[in-house]
């Protein structure tokens, strides 16, 4: 009877490590699960990454305005549709009074018109982007002649989601265009 309760004393113990080890491995299976549910909710929250492939401006003939066109890369690598409601361009400028001014542009209004050879291919905004997509195009800004001949000291160029979400590009360098055909 002695050796009977020693034999069931070791099988107490070996159930109650294999009761630990089953408890391990579940938690670590879980522990996984978890991190993966939040990889994919992350996956799942919108956004939408601007690239700047180029940049260019031209003053009006007449120094009446000055056009500015981009050509920009959106890429959506969500899980989630998306799209663009609005693309506007700030730009920030000294006035004769060297005063700091910021003007606000919204992207292709009907004077912004098209100078940059073989720029068929406008962003047009409103516009959408399927999940795991990107799409590319040219956004047009006319400025009214008040940026002529003025110090300008800075560019944004702020996408807006339909979820309210904003993403910016920041154009370092925005070259004078001439076509010299």
């Amino acid at each position: 009877m002695f050796q009977f309760l020693i034999a069931s004393f070791d099988l107490t113990r070996l159930l109650a490590v294999a009761g630990l080890c089953i408890s391990l491995v579940s938690l670590y299976v879980t522990w996984q699960n978890r991190r993966l549910t939040l990889a994919q909710e992350r996956r799942r929250f919108p956004r939408i990454i601007p690239t700047l492939v180029h940049g260019y401006y031209q003053d009006s003939n007449d120094n009446i305005g000055r056009l500015y066109a981009f050509q920009i890369t959106v890429k959506n690598p969500t899980d989630s549709n998306n799209a663009i409601v609005a693309a506007d361009l700030s730009i920030r400028y000294l006035t004769a009074d060297r005063m700091q001014m910021t003007m606000k542009l919204r992207a292709n209004e009907p004077l912004a018109k098209s100078f940059v050879r073989d720029q068929e291919e406008a962003l047009a905004v409103p516009t959408a982007i399927s999940a795991h997509n990107a799409l590319s195009g040219w956004l047009r800004f006319y400025a009214p002649a008040v940026l002529v001949n003025r110090e300008i000291e800075a560019y944004r160029l702020t996408l807006t989601d339909t979820h309210g979400e904003t993403a910016s590009v920041v154009p370092i360098l925005v070259q004078e265009y001439r076509d010299e055909t």
